[in-house]
Order: C-alpha cells, then structure tokens, then sequence
C-alpha cells in the first residue's frame, strides 16, 4: 500500500522544499520533466524509493537534489527518441550515516546493490562510496517506468567538498543548476553556507579563467562567464579523455532552452556583490564588464577560493592546473568504482550508453 499523502511529503529530517514557481525548463514527464508537476514527481521518486510504508519505515535523508538531462532539458543527443524511453533522472542524496543508509537500502531494496561488493555489507560500501568522488551510485533502479540513479554521500564529505574543493564531485554538480528535492533542518544551515561559498568560489575561478583580455574592451557575454564556471569541474576529468562524456557537454550545460535563465538566477546575486565591492560592472543583460588585466582584481578574486587554491593568486594557468589534479584523481578513482556499484555487466552497459552518448554528438558535429 503506498504511504499517505502526508508521509510522502516527509521522510525522517528531510523536508521537501516547495517547488520554484518559475517552471524553469524542468522535465520529468514522459520524457524528461517538463511539467509544472515536475518537482511533485521527483518527490514521489524519492518518497517511493525512501518514503515510510507498511512494511518499512522510512529511511532518513539529509538533503537530496536533482541534476542532469533527465531533470533539465539540454541540447540535442539528450532528448529520447519519440518511441524510445525517457532519459534517466539523475539524483545525489546526502545522509548523516552512511553505513547506516546502505544497511536500510539493502534490506528494502536489495536489488539496487549489484556488485560483488554488496554481499561484503554497508560498511564495505561505505568505505568503498566515500573514495574517489565520494558517492556510491546505483544506478538503473526503476520507479515506475522512470530510470533512476541516485548518488549516495555522506553529509559531512558534500560540505567538505563545497567548501575546499577537495575532490570538486559533488562540489562541481552544485556548481551547475540543480534542483532541490529536500533538505533537513540540521543538514539546512551548513549546506546552505557551503553553497554559498561554494557558488562565490566558482564565479571567482570562472572569471579568473577567462581567456587573457576577456572583458575589458567589450562586455564579456553571460553565456561566455557561464560556461568557464561550468567548465571547472570539467578540467581533467577522465571521461572527457577517454569519450565517455559529451565533448559538447559544457556549451549544452549553458546555452539549451531555459540554461541561461537558470545561471543567472544562480550567480547574479554573485555578480552583483562583486560590483559592489568594485571588481566588476554589470549590465542588465547579464554581461560582466572587468579588468581581468589588473593584478589587484585578481588577487582580490583569488580570495573567494578555497584555501587550498589561493596559491595560485590568481594565476591562471597555476589555477587551471591545480583543479585539473584535484578533478583528475577523483573523476578517474569514481570511474573506476563503476565496477563496484554498478556491478560487472550494470558497469558495462552503463559505460556503453555514455561512449554511444557521446559517439553519437561527435557524428553530429
């Protein structure tokens, strides 16, 4: 029996976040979420996944969102096939205890584990889920006739990598658009803060990798800022190596039906307290306006970074290395646990979709 209307709007300390009154593009229909009931179905999800139930109670969550071309429209490649099916929804929870979690999941849904390491027991998947980027993903769990897969992190990792950008995972996800699901009130004012943070770190780096000259002659373009933030977390990334990931993935991520909207809702406020300070003038349409020439301004952007990347002061080839090293351990080390989570043949087909993914766009250029 499914819970009661009350219950799927309430799982242990995560509270569900009222949905933007703006559509926004989001899709999560018969295709990917595209309706204003787009949030209530990503509530469900979690709710059918995590929710309490007759049999079960329910499984607490910290905070979880959505990301990905199963929640946001992007450009062409991601969209199904009229007669095939939805693409899948992408999903990053946060839980205090992880051990705790992987033990509740196993024992309600036992299918979602299908690598050899799940019969080793949650504590063998935590260890093994905190490595790399982090997350522990098990992915092609179906909910209905939507594909999900959820990422699984422990709080405390998330608000470290939010805050010093030790492993720029979960970090760069938050860095792009998102949607949030829900947040417990413990989990609230941390995450918010490292948001925060993390969001400031990001439109500094973003303008300090502007190519040299950018913005002082001419308006520098929204589209152009947003896509140097989002290529931050791409920077060294293995799959990008290797064509496991859409080489057209940043300009799709900046410029799809709904993008531009949604980073200016994100980094304006940004943009805006850097003006007031001095480093930059912005116009209404989003262009930004600055002397990236100057050390001054660059060293007064460098301090928004994490601590760890304030030696670079400012330098941007010092920068772009030392996120490429970060991004390059932790993107090839949550490769290579795909075996793990997702199981031998899980790993293969998921590896398969991404390289077809990817094949695909490059036949298109």
């Amino acid at each position: 029996m499914m819970a009661s209307k009350n219950a799927l709007h309430r799982i242990a300390t995560c509270k569900f976040l009222k949905p933007p009154r703006r559509r926004q593009n989001r899709r999560i229909s018969a295709s990917p979420l595209s309706s204003p009931s787009d949030h209530a179905e990503l509530v469900s999800i979690l709710s059918k996944l995590f929710g309490p139930s007759d049999s079960h109670p329910a499984i607490p969550l910290s905070f979880a969102f959505g990301y990905g071309s199963g929640v946001f429209s992007q450009r062409s490649g991601t969209a199904p096939k009229p007669d095939g099916p939805p693409p899948m929804v992408d999903l990053i929870i946060g839980v205090d205890d992880p051990t705790a979690f992987h033990a509740s999941v196993l024992h309600r849904h036992p299918s979602h584990y299908r690598g050899a390491l799940a019969s080793a027991g949650p504590a063998a998947v935590t260890r093994v889920g905190r490595a790399g980027g982090g997350v522990w993903f098990n992915p092609f769990v179906r909910v209905g006739d939507r594909a999900v897969k959820y990422g699984v992190s422990a709080a405390v990792d998330v608000v470290r990598d939010l805050t010093e950008w030790d492993r720029l995972y979960v970090a760069g996800r938050m860095q792009k658009p998102t949607v949030e699901i829900c947040c417990g009130d413990d989990a609230g004012g941390a995450l918010r803060e490292a948001r925060t943070a993390n969001l400031r770190a990001a439109l500094a780096a973003g303008l300090l990798l502007l190519p040299p000259g950018g913005g002082v002659d001419a308006p520098l373009p929204a589209a152009e800022l947003h896509a140097s933030v989002a290529s931050l977390s791409y920077a060294g990334d293995v799959r990008l190596l290797f064509g496991a990931e859409c080489p057209e993935k940043i300009r799709n991520l900046v410029s799809a039906d709904g993008a531009p909207e949604r980073w200016e809702a994100m980094y304006r406020p940004h943009l805006e307290d850097l003006q007031g300070k001095g480093l930059l003038a912005l116009s209404e349409d989003g262009s930004v306006k600055a002397d990236l020439c100057r050390t001054s301004v660059r060293l007064e952007l460098a301090k928004y970074l994490p601590p760890s990347f304030r030696s670079s002061e400012g330098n941007r080839d010092r920068l772009k290395a030392d996120l490429a090293a970060v991004v390059r351990q932790s993107s090839a080390l949550q490769s290579a646990k795909g075996v793990l989570t997702a199981g031998l043949w899980g790993g293969i087909r998921y590896a398969k979709e991404k390289f077809a993914k990817g094949w695909r766009r490059k036949k298109k250029k």
